[in-house]
């Protein structure tokens, strides 16, 4: 069968690159995950919490496993960093809990945004072919 030839769903599945496990979830459970687990308006834990209940009500065994390790990955990375910062010198830990301080702001902004208004913002920052510079 030829690339080009493949339905949309297929494509999906051939060339799937997001959680394992997810490869084998139909396009509407992988599309819920997935708005979750990049949706701006969610905590890190809020994302983690209905990742959990989407995966409750709609994954299988074998992807059930995959999940499991899939967080226990997440859990671990999480642990790491917090370790990391845990160990940044006081000039350091300052800054990075201005820097903190400033990314929960902008999210709370983001969130309190009509959706016209977020339209508006984010067409600022789309790059189209006819508006790049030629050198």
């Amino acid at each position: 069968m030829q690339i080009n030839k493949l339905t949309p769903e297929q494509r999906s599945f051939v060339f799937w690159y997001g959680p394992a496990f997810l490869r084998d979830a139909s396009v509407s459970i992988r599309k819920q995950f997935m708005d979750t687990l990049s949706n701006p308006n969610f905590t890190g834990t809020e994302k983690k919490e209905k990742a959990k209940e989407l995966a409750k009500k709609f994954l299988n065994p074998k992807q059930m496993e995959e999940f499991k390790k899939y967080v226990a990955v997440r859990d671990r990375i999480k642990q790491e960093f917090d370790e990391k910062v845990r160990n940044l010198s006081p000039e350091a830990k300052k800054v990075f809990d201005e820097l903190k301080e400033l990314r929960e702001r902008r999210l709370e902004i983001y969130r309190q945004m009509t959706p016209e208004v977020k339209a508006e913002i984010s067409g600022l920052y789309i790059r189209r072919k006819s508006t790049k510079k030629s050198h």
